[in-house]
């Protein structure tokens, strides 16, 4: 015997019975035991073959579907030729569709009742090539709604909209207004009426209209009083163009306070009682300031006493600090001097201010004992005599210079000493320095320095003629 699988089931006859009870005498026709072992080890081989061997092996994501009477097979595209139901009324299930495209999705989440599209953003994710979509409930768009035509009951949106509005205006008649509806051209025709305005009565609002680039001179209007029933004005002499953006006065502009966010350009003289300036100031003339005094400056800062800033006195400028005259500068001839302290009345007579060729600071001296430490003689003063060169010279020539200016130069015999000479004498002792980058550079020399060195070489010849004498 041999099993019947998978032609039929094996039932019947000498193939797998059913009918065998257990008191059955196994050696019995068509109930023999060993025969009935051959039989289901045939049907376990012959369900393993459909099931995942041989010409039926099962594959990846494969269903087993029929292929016949009788017969089935794996299939990873199957063809579902009768209805699908997934879950049950109540008890549903969630199905998911996936595309080519990572993260695309068709869902149909039971939980939620709801159907999701997850599309790739710029493309299609529904399209309906043929046939109708009806929606018997709400549409909810979020996003732009694009129709080649839309209809509400059977007529277009256009003309729905237009004959709705048609009818809302048309209906409403206002006195000395009439509105009518053009259907075939979608367009509302007013006619106003004369209208008697009660010039006497009061009107909450006005409806103006913009104009920002006509090129033309509209009036400002004004009102008689600041409450109660007023008549309206103009002037001819306050005009404004909004082409232009300008606004034109004809007399003087009185305010508390301005505030003007751009520029102003004024052709004729202004003149401020107090200028606070905020931001730069760029000038492309002269600015003419009045002389001021030690206790009240031209030109004053902001900060300290109020009385630090600079004014001119005279024939000098000067800095005051706290209603101090601190300095002054001054032109005499053709020199100028720049003197420390208060301006006494004559060229020379104040203390004589001097340079720190290390550090370029100003200063003046003194000559006090208290002021002085290690006090000795000059010694070595003919060596520095005979060391030293005096020379004459003219200055030299600059850039530019005219021919007055270089006949006067060439004029100008000048005695004196080389700086860098001088600077070889004594150590360099004698020698004024200027910085220049992180070296020092002789610049010139020290006339007081010089004088004592004079002194000093004058008194030794002095003692030695008087030696010489006696």
């Amino acid at each position: 015997m041999a099993t019947n699988y998978p032609g039929s089931l094996d039932t019947s006859g000498s193939q797998l019975r059913t009918d065998i009870a257990s008191t059955d005498d196994m050696n019995a026709s068509g109930k023999e035991h060993h025969l009935m072992h051959v039989n289901v080890h045939g049907a376990a081989i012959a369900l393993e073959t459909k099931l995942g061997t041989g010409s039926s092996t099962a594959s990846t994501g494969a269903v087993l579907m029929g292929t016949g009477s009788g017969a089935s097979a794996w299939d990873t595209s199957p063809t579902i030729l009768g209805a699908l139901t997934v879950g049950a009324d109540g008890s549903g299930h969630d199905v998911t569709f996936y595309s080519g495209t990572a993260g695309d999705s068709f869902v149909w989440d039971s939980s939620e009742e709801k159907l999701t599209i997850t599309g790739t953003n710029g493309q299609v994710a529904l399209a309906v090539a043929d046939g109708n979509v009806s929606i018997a409930d709400d549409l909810d768009v979020d996003g732009t709604l694009e129709a080649d035509a839309i209809t509400v009951d059977g007529t277009a949106l256009s003309e729905y909209i237009a004959d709705t509005v048609g009818a809302m205006v048309g209906s409403n008649t206002e006195t000395n207004i009439t509105v009518t509806y053009e259907d075939s051209d979608n367009t509302l025709d007013f006619v106003i009426g004369t209208l008697n305005q009660d010039t006497t009565g009061t009107a909450d609002n006005v409806t103006v209209s913009a104009n920002n680039s006509a090129d033309e001179t509209v009036y400002l209007t004004f009102v008689d009083g600041a409450t109660g029933s007023q008549g309206i004005e103009s002037d001819t002499g306050l005009t404004y163009n909004p082409s232009s953006g300008n606004l034109s006065i004809g007399g003087e502009l009185v305010a508390a306070s301005l505030d003007i966010s751009g520029n102003i350009d004024v052709d004729g003289t202004t003149n401020l009682d107090v200028v606070d300036i905020d931001g730069a100031v760029d000038m492309a003339s002269t600015l003419t300031i009045s002389d001021g005094s030690v206790g009240s400056p031209s030109l004053k800062f902001s900060g300290g006493s109020g009385d630090d800033g600079f004014y001119n006195s005279g024939n000098n400028v000067s800095l005051a600090i706290d209603g101090v005259q601190a300095m002054y500068a001054i032109k005499s001839s053709s020199n100028v001097s720049i003197a420390i302290g208060a301006w006494s009345g004559s060229v020379g007579s104040d203390k004589e201010v001097y340079r720190n060729s290390v550090y370029g600071t100003l200063y003046t001296s003194s000559s006090k004992r208290a002021l002085k430490d290690n006090i000795q003689s000059i010694s070595g003063s003919g060596a520095i005599i005979d060391a030293l060169n005096p020379v004459t010279f003219i200055a030299a020539s600059t850039e530019g210079e005219t021919e007055d200016q270089k006949a006067w130069r060439e004029r100008d015999l000048i005695y004196g000493f080389v700086a860098e000479e001088v600077a070889e004498i004594a150590d360099g002792k004698l020698a004024l320095y200027d910085v220049d980058g992180e070296s020092l550079v002789p610049s010139n020399w020290k006339t007081r320095d010089m004088v004592a060195v004079l002194a000093a070489e004058l008194k030794s010849v002095r003692q030695r003629l008087t030696a010489l004498e006696s």
